[in-house]
C-alpha cells in the first residue's frame, strides 16, 4: 500500500521537514504551547482559526511554511484518520 503524501504547507510536512526544534521555535513565536502544536500536526487536536493564522505568519521564511490551505487540508484529512507520516 501506497503512502498518501501530505499537502504542501500542512504541519506535518512542516514539522517532518523542519524537525523539532525548530518546529517548537516557531510554535513559540506564534505563542502556541510546542505540545499543542505537535498535537495539531499528528491529528490529535484542531488548530483553531486563530492559531492557524498564527503558524502560517510565524511559520514565513522557514524551509517550509505552513499556509491556511494546507493546514484546513491537513484537517480534513484528520477528520476522515488519514493522518499519515509523508515520506519527504
Amino acid at each position: 500500500m501506497a503512502q498518501q503524501q501530505q499537502p504542501a504547507g500542512d504541519p506535518l510536512t512542516f514539522l517532518l521537514k523542519v524537525g523539532r526544534g525548530e518546529a517548537d521555535k516557531i510554535a513559540k513565536k506564534a505563542k502556541l504551547d510546542p505540545r499543542y502544536f505537535n498535537q495539531v500536526c499528528y491529528g490529535h487536536r484542531r488548530a483553531s482559526v486563530d492559531a492557524a493564522e498564527r503558524l502560517v505568519e510565524a511559520s514565513k521564511g522557514s524551509k517550509a511554511p505552513m499556509t491556511l490551505l494546507g493546514i484546513l487540508q491537513h484537517e480534513v484529512k484528520r477528520r476522515r484518520g488519514k493522518v499519515v507520516v509523508a515520506v519527504v
